[in-house]
């Protein structure tokens, strides 16, 4: 009996261990969390490189740098057209006024429609007591939208300026000067023109 169990027990003892399993399945569930951890670094990456890309976007269009697509069809100046001039508004002799042609351009010397505000400013040089100043702002987008004219060859803004019916009212003389400043409503900039036209004042001895 003795050798029996001594044979026994060395039976046991030369058994290999059973494996629960548990070792290798946690080992491939750590990998596999390895592995979306890495996978989620390198999308996090990613994602900040693309929003550090549109930030640097984002200031390169707020800089309106050259060569971007604001500047390349953003005004960067205005022109007074050629028949800016004195205006007949009531069909009586002389003129009431002045009618201005606006023209926004771009950087290829193309009319723009694009908002604003505009100020014209008619300044009388002539006579005692000059400079006298006459004026008239436009800042209603729909008069601005309807003082706007895109026809062939007459892309403009078209502003009528009749004189002031009180004082300083008409110029005392045939020369008036023209100050136009536009304010790009799109970028702030501002720009300016202006313009001295002859206009037709009423011949007093006609009038008697």
């Amino acid at each position: 009996m003795i050798w029996l169990g001594v044979g026994v027990v060395a039976l046991i003892a030369g058994c290999p261990p059973r494996s629960t399993g548990l070792p290798t399945k946690l080992k491939r569930e750590l990998d596999q969390a390895q592995l979306e951890k890495q996978t989620l670094a390198r999308r996090n990456q990613d994602l900040e490189e693309t929003i550090k890309a549109q930030e640097r976007r984002i200031q390169d269009l707020m800089g309106f740098k050259p060569g971007t697509p604001d500047t390349l069809f953003a005004v960067v100046r205005i022109e007074l057209a050629t028949l800016t001039g004195g205006a007949d508004f009531d069909g009586q002799p002389g003129d009431d006024g002045i009618v201005v042609y606006l023209r926004p351009l771009d950087a290829d010397g193309h009319v723009i429609k694009a908002p604003g505000e505009i100020t014209v400013k008619l300044v009388d040089n002539n006579g005692p007591g000059a400079p006298r100043l006459l004026g008239r702002v436009i800042d209603d987008p729909e008069e601005l939208r309807r003082a706007w004219h895109g026809r062939f060859m007459t892309d403009h803004y078209t502003i009528k300026c009749p004189w002031y019916p009180n004082a300083p009212g008409k110029p005392q003389g045939p020369e008036v000067e023209i100050k136009v400043t536009f304010l790009d409503w799109r970028t702030g900039r501002s720009f300016t023109a202006h313009k001295v036209v002859e206009v037709s004042l009423p011949n007093p001895s006609k009038s008697r």
